[in-house]
């Protein structure tokens, strides 16, 4: 008798929590910002678009309005979605898809029209509906323009690395030419200074030095005259 009146209180308990729950969610069916999901580490995650738009992810068969984002699951199960707001959802899948595949997401009324989202690129379809676009399906596959993105993406990585192997070797170059310039001007100061260091020392021990000629490209020397100013060498004159 008691698991009777236990049973009985559990199934009204679960009845009222349920209609709490849907009058709830009515009220919150039209709040703009989206509820966060906490993360499971056994699930991949897919950041949905790049509008900071919230996606809200809800249960048709249930007619559950739950504003805020759901775990998208693979099941028969259609899914609805609706993008407002101005926060971005993550969205939590059990299937982990390879880096650049593509989710397809199937619409119910046209399962030939698939959209693809992807971490950092992709996003779910848009309605004018308020109530958002059906999906009755989704699953992972290899797309041309993930794996063009990645090709090139590979190919930009390269380049760049190739250009900085390039600057870099043209740096270590510019540096040792600079240390060697270094090592020659301070060799060329010690020398300059020796020198000086040896004259002085050959003056004042009496040794007379003799300077260098003049270059004959130098020009003529003027003789002075009796006033004391300079007068210019005639040819001829005496």
């Amino acid at each position: 008798m008691k698991q009777i009146t236990f049973g009985g209180a559990v199934c009204a308990f679960s009845l009222a929590l349920s209609i709490q729950s849907n009058a709830i969610a009515k009220e919150l069916d039209g709040l703009q910002l989206a509820a966060p999901v906490s993360p499971r580490k056994n699930i991949r995650f897919y950041k949905v678009n790049k509008q900071l738009q919230a996606d809200r992810i809800m249960l048709t068969e249930k007619k559950a309005s739950t504003p805020g984002c759901q775990n998208f699951l693979k099941s028969v199960r259609v899914h609805r979605v609706v993008q407002t707001g101005h926060t971005v959802c993550t969205l939590y899948t059990e299937k982990d898809c390879k880096a650049f595949s593509i989710v397809n997401v199937a619409s119910e009324k046209d399962p030939r029209n698939t959209t693809w989202l992807t971490e950092g690129i992709g996003w779910l379809p848009q309605s004018e509906q308020p109530r958002g676009v059906k999906i009755s399906s989704w699953n992972c596959a290899s797309g041309v323009e993930p794996e063009q993105i990645a090709h090139e993406y590979r190919l930009a990585s390269a380049e760049v690395d190739r250009l900085a192997l390039i600057a870099k070797k043209a740096t270590e170059r510019a540096a040792l030419a600079q240390n060697k310039a270094n090592k020659a001007q301070k060799n060329a100061d010690r020398a300059i200074e020796q020198a000086g260091l040896a004259k002085r020392r050959a003056i004042a021990a009496g040794v007379v030095i003799e300077e260098e000629e003049a270059e004959q490209d130098t020009p003529e020397k003027e003789t002075a005259g009796e006033d004391g100013s300079a007068v210019p060498d005639v040819p001829g004159a005496e």
